[in-house]
């Protein structure tokens, strides 16, 4: 369950899964937070991560989503971004190899949730966890504590916050979201006493440069409502295009990053994935 995911990969699903509970429960129409947070346990203690949300929360009655194979509330959510069924598992499971997820549903008088570790997931016949009740979490919150941690924070704490910013960019550009409230990305870190060493609000790429040549017509074009059709499915795909030349010449930027629900989920594809 934990192959083809990376720590980086891991923390965008978890990240997917709190948009799409966004627009299950309060239709994007309320601002939300998502905190990624670091706690360095020092020589005698133990590295946690938590990831927490204020996307509305879980009811209790669909607490078993947040972990059991193959279940999803996304269809109920046109344009939902997560994946399906397996992803927020391979995700905390990915980081470590314990964890309690708990969540509070924002008109509940209570949190529940539940707590995972090694011995759990080794266990081929019981696959049943026993489920708490929590007094000490805020309404509308989800939160994700992972200990055991399989990969250190620091061989990828740089290359989060870029790849955060690359995929969410257009919900961290409040003129890109029409229709929507902004969303907040923070990572957090906590040095061995608890006290906060470093906080960074994950901001959007500085948008392209591009090129207003006028001569032949090389000027930026913007084409919008393009109907795909396809033989092997049923649904309307709409796409919209950008195209232009960059002000400066870069091989590393060039190509083409193709989103998917406002998600990235190709940068600089330069192959026939990106039609070259």
């Amino acid at each position: 369950v934990k192959s083809d995911v990376t720590p980086v990969s891991a923390f965008k699903e978890l990240i997917d899964n709190a948009l799409d509970n966004w627009r299950r429960v309060l239709d994007g129409l309320d601002p939300v937070t998502i905190e990624i947070e670091y706690q360095d346990g020092g020589p005698d203690g133990e590295d946690e991560i938590i990831i927490r949300d204020d996307s509305g929360g879980v009811e209790e009655d669909d607490l078993q989503i947040l972990f059991a194979l193959g279940q999803s509330k996304k269809t109920e959510i046109a344009g939902s971004i997560g994946a399906y069924g397996v992803g927020a598992k391979k995700a905390i499971v990915n980081l470590g190899n314990e964890a309690t997820i708990r969540s509070r549903h924002m008109y509940s008088d209570a949190g529940f949730g539940f707590t995972i570790d090694e011995e759990w997931l080794r266990d081929d016949d019981d696959w049943t966890v026993n489920k708490e009740e929590y007094d000490d979490i805020e309404a509308g919150v989800t939160e994700i504590r992972i200990t055991d941690l399989n990969t250190p924070w620091e061989k990828y704490r740089d290359n989060l916050i870029e790849d955060l910013s690359e995929t969410y960019q257009f919900y961290l550009d409040t003129d890109r979201m029409e229709g929507f409230e902004p969303i907040s990305v923070i990572v957090r870190e906590h040095g061995p006493d608890g006290d906060i060493t470093n906080t960074i609000e994950v901001e959007p790429p500085e948008p392209i440069d591009w090129s207003f040549t006028p001569m032949d017509g090389l000027f930026v074009r913007r084409y919008e409502g393009i109907d795909l059709q396809s033989k092997e499915f049923d649904e309307e795909v709409i796409m919209n295009i950008t195209v232009g030349l960059m002000r400066e010449a870069s091989a590393a930027d060039a190509g083409a990053d193709i989103f998917c629900q406002n998600r990235l989920v190709l940068s600089g594809g330069q192959d026939e994935r990106a039609g070259f």
